[in-house]
């Protein structure tokens, strides 16, 4: 919890300075990076199973919810991200085909 709350600040000092160093786009490219892998693993994952399937799997109910939470956090933060990168006027890092064995 403590890295998301430093990434948080780093994101909000980085979009409210007039200054954005290559090294400041790197970083929010990098975390952009990840944030589209994530999405990309659930995104896979919800669309394979449905709630059944987890069911099935011995699951608790809530368990397919709280994945689709996370999904949904996962995009808030990269539409976030893409965001702040092309406010800067920098370069967005473009999206994989990422190939998850899910």
């Amino acid at each position: 919890m403590t890295t998301i709350k430093i990434a948080a600040v780093y994101v909000l000092v980085f979009l409210f300075s007039e200054l954005h160093s290559p090294l400041d786009i790197r970083y929010l490219n990098h975390a952009l990076f990840f944030e589209r892998f994530i999405c990309s693993f659930y995104e896979r994952g919800l669309s394979r199973y449905s709630q059944e399937e987890f069911v099935r799997a011995g699951y608790p109910d809530w368990v397919r919810g709280r994945y689709t939470q996370i999904f949904d956090t996962a995009k808030v933060h990269r539409d976030f991200l893409e965001s702040a990168i092309t406010s800067a006027g920098s370069e967005r890092v473009r999206p994989c085909n990422y190939e998850l064995c899910v």
